[in-house]
């Protein structure tokens, strides 16, 4: 690599890292007089879907939020929105880290491309756009993941959490204050949900509206079908404590099938491990000593 290359590629690196830092110190101000609207936002979904969209693009006014809503299309835009709801963060500033955290990743990626593969040819076109797409999708990635494990989490956390609201209901307290009461007891995504259907009830929402945004919001099989039994119950008069012992009865069910299931399929996991890691070992301790022999013996004929 020339020394002209390479002082491009620093000085553009640097120009980077400074606007990054003016960045940061332009938007603290911003992100205090954005929280009333950040917590808005926490509180509706999917309706303010759109609402921390558009908000998110007016506030769009760094060197850095202009690169990612350029190199962005909306529909790009509205499967991030969807994953960032998944992990149960859907606020503006959520939105503008994960746009950042993408445009610095494709920069490293370009970069480091540059820096090693700039004379390479066209072998080194291709690793330099490799780079520079897991840069860009890295990010996406990671917050697929963490939409996962929360998903889990909620499968995990919903039978006790159905418990509980069975007993608050049946020792006298309305469905809204023992949800109340499963927030403040429990930890987790299904406190924070329970927490935020009840901020959208307080302020002026239906319990069916809320709940139908709580199914919609996670994606989840176990609380779609607790929403909709709820749901149910509500339309028909049912007494709800029924409605929860039978589905805390069946969630539990469940969530004993699926531990089976992971528990049967442990054998088919450590097989590839156990055929790479300890079978060639075995070999060489029992093996080893016979094969010497063997050559020794050849050797002496």
């Amino acid at each position: 690599m020339s020394a002209l290359s390479l002082a491009l590629i620093t000085g553009a690196l640097t120009f980077v890292i400074l606007v990054w830092l003016f960045s940061m110190a332009t938007n603290r101000k911003k992100i205090k007089n954005e929280s009333v609207v950040t917590n808005l936002l926490n509180s509706y979904a999917p309706e303010a879907e759109d609402l921390s969209t558009n908000l998110s693009q007016i506030n769009q006014g760094t060197l850095i939020d202009s690169i990612g809503k350029f190199i962005i299309s909306e529909g790009y835009q509205k499967r991030m929105r969807n994953r960032l709801v998944a992990t149960g963060k859907q606020d503006i500033n959520a939105y503008r880290a994960l746009v950042r955290r993408k445009v610095f990743g494709t920069i490293i990626g370009l970069s480091y491309g540059l820096l090693t593969q700039l004379d390479g040819g066209w072998r080194g076109v291709v690793i330099i756009a490799i780079a520079t797409a897991a840069g860009f999708f890295l990010p996406d990635v990671l917050t697929y993941n963490t939409g996962t494990k929360r998903s889990l989490e909620l499968d995990q956390t919903l039978p006790d959490a159905i418990d509980i609201l069975n007993l608050c209901v049946e020792s006298g307290l309305t469905f809204q204050a023992s949800m109340a009461q499963v927030s403040s007891i429990l930890e987790g995504p299904i406190s924070d949900e329970f927490a935020r259907v009840l901020r959208q009830m307080q302020l002026g929402q239906s319990m069916i509206s809320s709940l139908q945004d709580l199914a919609a919001r996670n994606n989840n099989d176990d609380l779609s079908r607790f929403v909709s039994v709820i749901i149910q119950a509500d339309k028909l008069g049912i007494p709800i404590s029924a409605v929860l012992h039978e589905q805390a009865r069946e969630m539990r069910g469940k969530r004993r099938d699926r531990a089976r299931e992971q528990a049967q399929k442990v054998p088919v996991k450590i097989l590839m491990p156990v055929m790479l890691c300890f079978l060639p070992g075995i070999f060489i301790v029992i093996l080893g000593p016979a094969v010497v022999s063997i050559v020794r013996a050849f050797a002496g004929m």
